[in-house]
């Protein structure tokens, strides 16, 4: 692998143009642009193994390797100083796909069961607030019934207070009668 750390861009080192972006590295060219050609069937750009960037596809057009491709991390914030070659990529990118083929797969076989957990989950939840209300309906029928003994109890304690002051007033009118 060819080490491009200590190799610094500087502004006047870079072409721009709609289609092409040129890098100068040391005494090799390099660009990337929509002429590389399409990318081979089946291979996709991945994320850089060291920071999570999407790498790119590039050509080299150095004297030692023209007309190669590369993928490069594009990242220089972080001073990321992956790279392969396209034959090196390859297996890479066709080993990170089965990776993410396996995650996914992983990962909907995860959510299936967590979804099969929340509807037993939610059944058992309904079937707790049915008998809850069962509940809750057998206690207001309860204290209906307390409500109304304690009305009928009220009631004939009424009466029964009703009965004793009558009483208390007959005795007392018929006392002063017999006097």
């Amino acid at each position: 692998m060819m080490d491009l750390s200590g190799l610094e861009l500087k502004s006047s080192d870079i072409a721009r143009s709609e289609y092409e972006f040129q890098f100068l590295f040391g005494s090799g060219l390099f660009f990337y642009s929509s002429s590389v050609g399409p990318q081979p069937e089946g291979l996709i750009l991945v994320p850089c193994p060291d920071c999570g960037v999407t790498v790119k596809r590039l050509v080299s057009r150095t004297d030692s390797n023209p007309n190669r491709v590369f993928y490069k991390c594009p990242n220089k914030n972080t001073r990321c100083k992956f790279w392969m070659w396209d034959d090196a990529y390859e297996g890479y990118a066709k080993a990170y796909a089965n990776d993410v083929t396996y995650l996914n797969s992983e990962l909907l076989t995860t959510l299936a069961i967590l979804e099969a957990q929340l509807e037993k989950l939610t059944d058992k939840f309904k079937k707790k607030c049915e008998y809850d209300d069962k509940q809750i309906k057998a206690l207001a029928l309860s204290l209906d019934k307390i409500s109304l003994h304690i009305a009928i109890s009220a009631f004939v304690i009424v009466m029964i207070l009703i009965v004793l002051i009558a009483c208390f007033f007959n005795c007392n009118r018929v006392g002063r009668i017999h006097k």
